[in-house]
C-alpha cells in the first residue's frame, strides 16, 4: 500500500516557523484550503501541512497568506493532549514537495535569486 496525496490550494494564512526537531531542521507549518464543489455549492476543505529541511526554510521565506500552492506528501494523524485534558487526534500532510503556483511579483526575489533576467 502506498501513502501518497496530492493537493492544489490556496494557502489561509501565512506559514509559521516550528520549533521542536530532534536534528535541529527547520519546520514550517501552514493551512491549505483546498476549493471542491458538490450540487453547484462551492465548499473549502482545510488541510494542516508540515515541511521540513530546505522546503520548509523556502515556505518560510516566499510563501504568503492567499498563496497558491500544489503540495504533494503523505497523510499522517498523532494524538495530542488539549489545554482542557481532553485527548485529540490531528491529521496532517507531511510535505516531500511543495510547489509555488502564484507567479512571483516583478520586484520579488526568492532566496536563490541573483536579480538577474532570465533571458526566456
Amino acid at each position: 500500500m502506498t501513502n501518497a496525496i496530492v493537493l492544489i490550494g490556496n494557502l489561509a494564512k501565512d506559514p509559521v516557523a516550528l520549533t521542536g526537531s530532534k536534528s535541529g531542521a527547520k519546520i514550517a507549518a501552514c493551512r491549505l484550503a483546498v476549493d471542491d464543489y458538490r450540487n453547484g455549492e462551492r465548499l473549502a476543505y482545510y488541510f494542516d501541512v508540515l515541511a521540513f529541511a530546505k522546503t520548509a526554510e523556502n515556505v518560510l521565506a516566499i510563501c504568503k497568506k492567499g498563496h497558491k500552492l500544489a503540495v504533494t506528501g503523505k497523510l499522517t494523524q498523532r494524538k495530542y493532549t488539549a489545554k482542557d485534558g481532553s485527548e485529540k487526534i490531528a491529521t496532517e500532510i507531511l510535505a516531500d514537495r511543495i510547489d509555488i503556483l502564484t507567479p512571483k511579483a516583478k520586484d520579488e526575489k526568492t532566496p536563490n535569486d541573483k536579480g538577474e533576467d532570465v533571458p526566456f
